[in-house]
């Protein structure tokens, strides 16, 4: 009889911590620290752990909930899993390709290149839109300030240079120092790389657009 209980017992733990798998392990250990001397205690008054306890990922997600941690995440199908894995395996060959076709050894190496140019590019960008939002947009790649009561065409130009300086530096440590954030932030300033970039692309455009037409009416 006891070994059938041991046995009861052994089972309804290991599922217990399968379903923490997910946590850290110091988290985890914590959780099931005094798991095993609970279950054997309820196991000898005769009543079966999953009628007294509920289902062991049930009982877990109770362990979570005392602990103040969220529940546990879905689990993924199989063919979510599968169709991950290959993405996954399609980026890894693409960026492969492409580090290989520009000299480089890996997709590590390349983006350790690049990410510097486009910390201060994100910065040029930023600083770009905060003077025309202060200040009013104006044509051209040359910050400019010039709803500024009194400011020369030159005194204007400093103190959009001076913004976007400012955000080229900024944005150049949040670059440094952001691979240590919550992946939370990190999602968000990603997020923000796509914002911005895409509004790079749109001004380019423009510019294009604007040159075409300057040299259509002005060019003959």
């Amino acid at each position: 009889m006891k070994k059938t209980l041991d046995a009861e017992v052994a089972v309804y733990y290991a599922q217990v911590a399968e379903a923490l798998r997910d946590l850290p392990a110091a988290q985890r250990a914590d959780l099931l620290e005094d798991l095993m001397p609970h279950l054997r205690e309820v196991a000898a008054e005769g009543a079966e752990l999953d009628l007294r306890l509920g289902a062991p990922t049930a009982y877990a997600d109770e362990l979570r909930a005392a602990a103040g941690l969220p529940p546990a995440a879905a689990p993924t199908s199989e063919v979510a899993q599968h169709l991950r894995r290959e993405v996954r395996e399609l980026a890894d060959h693409a960026g492969r390709a492409v580090a290989g076709l520009l000299g480089f050894g890996s997709v590590e190496r390349l983006l350790g290149a690049i990410r510097p140019a486009w910390w201060l590019a994100r910065g040029y960008v930023a600083g770009m839109i905060v003077t025309a939002a202060v200040f009013g947009w104006h044509d051209g790649i040359v910050p400019r300030a010039e709803l500024i009561n009194g400011a020369t065409p030159g005194g204007a130009i400093f103190v959009g240079c001076v913004v976007v300086l400012a955000a080229m530096v900024g944005s150049v440590r949040i670059g440094r120092i952001a691979t240590g954030w919550p992946l939370e932030r990190r999602l968000a300033l990603w997020v923000l790389d796509v914002v911005l970039l895409g509004v790079a692309l749109a001004a380019l455009h423009n510019a294009d657009v604007a040159a075409r037409l300057s040299h259509e009416l002005y060019g003959k």
